[in-house]
């Protein structure tokens, strides 16, 4: 939970005990106040004094969530019940989170690309028509086989399915654009690189079907990754 990527998931689970810690404050300053009102007073002054203090150099704390934000835009990528082959500590730790603490009535079927054999996770799942993959770049493609003729790979938005080809490229949708994400800050330098590596793969992909991808996809790489944009 120290770490800072992890607690932009975690962040709702620490309501309650956040909760607990203000009753124990509010029972020490009770307590203070018993046994001097100008005592009380200040320890309860200072409680906020505190926090807010605590919380300057994070003015937009809701910027933490966008870990939390882009696990949902990837769950919602993906129809109930289906199979995910998801490359990223992100993608993977927060996916399983949300399993947790917002189960469907159909559970993802999510397989970690660098954890497992990803040949063997897809040939066990050759007959599905609702595999999807995320987060793995062309030369891991590649090592898997993928694409092929017999399982093309078709963007989207954030994942890519494999072997149907839907007629049109679904666009690539952000769930929430805080302020932070024109200007990096917080968390939203990483997640913007992911939406923009998703929009890049499905031009690419899209090209090595012979077709012409929207130049929409290449302007959105661009623009959600202004500084970093060394895809092509």
């Amino acid at each position: 939970p120290s770490n800072w990527v992890a607690r932009s998931v975690l962040e709702p689970a620490f309501i309650l005990p956040a909760l607990i810690a203000a009753a124990f404050a509010g029972e020490a300053v009770g307590a203070l106040s018993r046994r001097s009102a100008a005592l009380g007073v200040a320890a309860a002054l200072a409680l906020p004094a505190a926090a807010l203090a605590w919380r300057t150099p994070l003015p937009e704390h809701r910027d933490d969530f966008l870990a939390y934000d882009y696990a949902r835009d990837l769950r919602r990528a993906v129809p109930p019940g289906g199979a995910l082959l998801a490359s990223g500590d992100t993608a993977s730790f927060a996916l399983r989170w949300l399993a947790l603490v917002s189960p469907r009535s159909a559970p993802l079927d999510l397989g970690d690309a660098r954890l497992i054999d990803g040949r063997a996770w897809l040939d066990a799942r050759a007959r599905r028509g609702d595999v999807f993959i995320t987060g793995v770049g062309p030369a891991d493609l590649q090592a898997l086989g993928l694409p092929s003729t017999e399982r093309p790979l078709s963007p989207l938005g954030l994942v890519q399915r494999v072997g149907v080809r839907p007629p049109l490229a679904a666009p690539l949708s952000v769930l929430r654009r805080p302020r932070a994400w024109e200007r990096g800050d917080s968390y939203a330098g990483d997640a913007r690189l992911s939406y923009a590596f998703a929009s890049w793969l499905s031009a690419r992909l899209l090209e090595k079907q012979g077709m012409t991808p929207p130049e929409t996809l290449d302007l959105t790489a661009v623009a959600d990754d202004p500084q970093d944009y060394h895809l092509q």
